[in-house]
């Protein structure tokens, strides 16, 4: 997994969570809009470093969003 090189900016643990979520939501974000089609959104969120279980509940936001029919806005940060 990829920190992103925060070690070299003294970036703190939680700044660095924080960036990585915001990463990841805006995948989530892309793929729901209709611009990632499911192939590339589990792809982009592989290229990002998400782990295993972060893939996985970023994948369900996704499906849950995606399956509200408008894009669940409601559910955007749900699973963070």
């Amino acid at each position: 997994m990829s920190d992103g090189g925060d070690h070299l900016n003294n970036v703190t643990p939680q700044e660095s969570i924080c960036r990585r979520a915001e990463m990841y939501q805006m995948v989530v974000d892309k793929a729901v809009e209709g611009r990632v089609d499911l192939e590339n959104f589990l792809n982009r969120l592989r290229l990002t470093g998400a782990s295993a279980s972060e893939a996985t509940d970023y994948g369900l936001q996704y499906a849950q969003r995606m399956e509200s029919g408008n894009g669940g806005m409601a559910q955007l940060h749900s699973n963070t």
